[in-house]
């Protein structure tokens, strides 16, 4: 995962301008937003109305993008297992939009589902068929519904952390109901708008063309139910888990004692002859790679012995969970 405290190039918390003229993507009206961020080419807006942030332009990343930035991640998410323990329709088809590597879809085929992968990027696809042995794997652009034209419905459609990048949510939403069976449902995360990592900067990865919404708790419901869904259960990841409270004590620990500032000692000026300025610079960065491998040995103890002793004090915080889950039926069904 990208280091939290960083930005992409040309990222400010400032925006130049003070509003945004455009159609909230949620609430599909034209008027005037508070303009919060800027980030090269794309100024990020709010809605004061659903409370939904999101990029003008809303011009997602194409399928070369996400080839570019393709990775073989194996982490597993909370909601995986959060949906694992509802097993909704147990047993019936599943498929997942966005399955990337086909982390989740190999736990589910273990569950006992009949699973089906679809996802933009090929690359991801070939390594979930590879390394999972997954066969039902299927490239579809979900900014174009004719991709997925002629797919048979599915009992259980998951889109886990899929809504955030795309230009209509609510429109993406609402072409969903022909692959969701009478009976079935549609399971959905999103990054928490609102989660407690923020207090220690924004992620690399929450900003477009990557991420073009932010979604608070409201805002994803407004949405779901402004496409027809009826919403069973949507909850905030919990914050006060041993997981959540040995990555809160990281952060702390990763702020309190960063050696970026070392670095910074050989930045400019650090250039000249191997017994000048540039024979410094080799030898502090001889000393300055140790030292920051010690450093992470000793934060990584620290937060094994530390976590658990973290949990009482989030619980008492309160603090904003990193991710929303919801299950969602479609009226009617």
């Amino acid at each position: 995962m990208p280091d939290p405290s960083s930005h992409p190039a040309g990222s400010s918390r400032s925006a130049e301008s003070t509003e945004v003229k455009g159609p909230c993507p949620v609430c599909r009206e034209e008027r005037k937003f508070r303009a919060v961020e800027r980030c090269g080419e794309f100024t990020v807006a709010e809605c004061l109305s659903c409370g939904l942030c999101f990029s003008s332009p809303m011009k997602a990343g194409d399928q070369a993008y996400y080839e570019t930035h393709f990775s073989p991640d194996f982490y597993w998410r909370w909601e995986f297992g959060r949906l694992l323990k509802d097993l909704p329709c147990r047993g019936g088809r599943l498929a997942e939009l966005g399955c990337h590597t086909g982390h989740f879809l190999s736990r589910a085929r273990d569950a006992g589902y009949q699973v089906t992968g679809f996802d933009v990027n090929e690359r991801a696809l070939k390594f979930a068929g590879a390394h999972y042995g997954l066969s039902d794997l299927r490239t579809a652009n979900f900014l174009e519904p004719r991709s997925m034209a002629g797919v048979r419905s599915f009992d259980v459609l998951v889109c886990f952390q899929v809504i955030e990048h795309l230009p209509d949510p609510v429109g993406f939403l609402q072409n969903l109901r022909p692959l969701v069976e009478r009976q079935g449902c549609l399971v959905l995360s999103t990054p928490n708008a609102e989660r407690w990592t923020l207090r220690f900067g924004r992620e690399s990865w929450d900003f477009p063309p990557h991420h073009l919404t932010r979604w608070t708790h409201s805002a994803f419901e407004k949405a779901l139910k402004k496409a027809g869904l009826h919403v069973e259960k949507l909850v905030i990841q919990p914050s006060h888990d041993l997981r959540a409270a040995r990555s809160y004590l990281e952060n702390l620990l990763l702020s309190a004692t960063s050696v970026n500032a070392l670095s910074s000692t050989m930045a400019p000026g650090m250039q000249g002859t191997e017994n000048g300025p540039k024979g410094r610079s080799a030898f502090l960065r001889s000393w300055i790679t140790p030292l920051r491998r010690a450093k992470g040995a000793m934060i990584r103890s620290a937060v094994n012995l530390g976590g658990p002793f973290m949990i009482p004090y989030l619980a008492v915080r309160n603090f904003g969970g990193e991710n929303l889950y919801a299950i969602a039926r479609f009226d009617g069904s």
